[in-house]
């Protein structure tokens, strides 16, 4: 956590933070999301000009957005960063992503970075 209210240190904005936490507001997290190959043409999975919105696959309720995607050789998919709701965000969760063009697309969270890091 880069700026967490827990944290003994002062900083820029930590009242702001802990003053959000005490209120109970949303709590999110920045995640990666990996778009399944099994729905079609991925020629408009581009850059976004506004982000899109993140539902929970099996409820349907707005959970996050998308803030930028774009295609992964290395991993052999389209990938996406994305900000949800906490309780969204272990790895796996499934997730629809309702993009612009080409309609809800199937996504699964993914933890940051999407490669194994090197020893």
């Amino acid at each position: 956590k880069w700026c967490s209210p827990d944290k003994a240190a002062d900083f820029v904005g930590k009242a702001a933070l802990q003053r959000l936490v005490a209120e109970g507001a949303p709590r999110r997290s920045v995640v990666g999301l990996q778009f399944s190959a099994d729905e079609g043409d991925d020629a408009g999975l581009g850059p976004l000009w506004k982000p899109w919105k993140v539902q929970a696959a099996d409820s349907g309720d707005a959970i996050g957005f998308v803030t930028s995607v774009c295609f992964s050789p290395a991993v052999g998919a389209h990938l996406a960063i994305a900000t949800i709701d906490v309780e969204s965000s272990a790895d796996g969760t499934a997730v629809t992503v309702e993009t612009t063009g080409l309609g809800p697309r199937s996504a699964v969270v993914r933890k940051l970075p999407f490669l194994p890091r090197k020893a």
